[in-house]
């Protein structure tokens, strides 16, 4: 075994230099796999998920933009469609029958295009309370009821990284069921 190491000794000095260059290539392989891998999971685990919810209480009515993801949403367009009506905004607002002297929105926002809603949050389109001893309030609570039971919200978003997300849509029919 001597000598064949003592008579081979360039050939053992090549074949330990191909060994470590081909070591060093598979290291530099698994690495930029490492890397690829790693970015790819932190563009999924910043996703967000964009949702239509509201709340039709007897007391209180909202309609919300909610991120239920992971990352933030960045708000592309927000489409309100009307089915009575054919009428389409960007605004819930502009859709709601108009509101008595005595009355007043407790919330109301026009999400423009690039509004940020962080995780676990909400943009708030249209909120406000009900005092139901006041017959003229409960009877203007049940015009936006039905108002809002006509509309369909949709929302295109994007995610941290400019990556178009699934739109959201979602009718608001639900306001009509005690109606």
């Amino acid at each position: 075994m001597n000598d064949f190491i003592s008579d081979n000794q360039n050939v053992i000095i090549a074949l330990a230099a191909l060994g470590s260059a081909l070591a060093a290539i598979l290291s530099i392989i698994l690495t930029t796999y490492s890397i690829w891998s790693q970015r790819r999971h932190n563009r999924i685990s910043v996703a967000p998920l964009g949702q239509v919810s509201f709340g039709d209480y007897e007391d209180h009515i909202h309609v919300d933009i909610y991120n239920e993801g992971i990352g933030p949403l960045v708000l592309d367009e927000l489409k309100i469609f009307s089915i009575e009506n054919s009428n389409t905004s960007s605004e819930l607002l502009e859709l709601m029958p108009p509101m008595p002297q005595a009355m007043h929105w407790q919330a109301f926002s026009c999400p423009q295009k690039g509004t940020v809603i962080t995780t676990q949050s909400f943009k708030r389109l249209i909120g406000f309370d009900v005092d139901t001893s006041n017959q003229a309030q409960v009877d203007y609570a049940n015009s936006v009821r039905k108002a809002l039971g006509s509309l369909t919200i949709k929302f295109t978003y994007n995610d941290l990284y400019g990556k178009n997300q699934t739109p959201c849509e979602r009718d608001l029919k639900w306001f009509l069921r005690n109606i």
